[in-house]
């Protein structure tokens, strides 16, 4: 069986294309109160960020054309600054930045793989099902875990 972070990094028998090129676009900003109500709805790839990291900073303009390139295949990018919502971070185990969940028909799928926008874009245009997801958590269930 593969490692989650073997699943989540495309095999050489299916390497991403180049990326496609398309106008970087803003990432939706989720906060605390609208994140739980977005990520129920739709299909999400959300960036795990905070403004002091680095690692984050240098995440953004590969993320800015991720927003840009996934417009068109219904998946919402979106960016969650972990200093704002420390609770959301605590119950999505986030613990390094930046961290990329896909979440996707009520799992999440964390992306593992390089940060190269044309792999990034591979894991959200299907490869996430090489992935192993987990139900998204909810407070309670963080709650009742203690």
């Amino acid at each position: 069986a593969a490692t989650p972070k073997e699943a989540a990094t495309p095999k050489e028998a299916a390497t991403p294309k180049e990326a496609p090129k398309h106008a970087p676009k803003a990432p939706a900003r989720l906060e605390a109160e609208t994140f739980d109500a977005a990520v129920a709805r739709g299909t999400w790839f959300v960036c795990f960020t905070a403004p002091w990291c680095t690692y984050s900073q240098n995440m953004e303009p590969a993320w800015a054309d991720a927003a840009g390139s996934l417009e068109e295949d219904d998946v919402q990018v979106a960016s969650v600054d972990v200093s704002a919502t420390p609770a959301l971070a605590y119950r999505l185990g986030i613990r390094a930045l930046p961290t990329l969940l896909f979440f996707h028909r009520g799992s999440v799928f964390e992306y593992n793989g390089p940060r190269a926008l044309e792999h990034i874009l591979f894991f959200a245009k299907g490869g996430f099902h090489r992935a192993r997801g987990f139900a998204i958590p909810t407070s309670s269930s963080v709650v009742s875990t203690m």
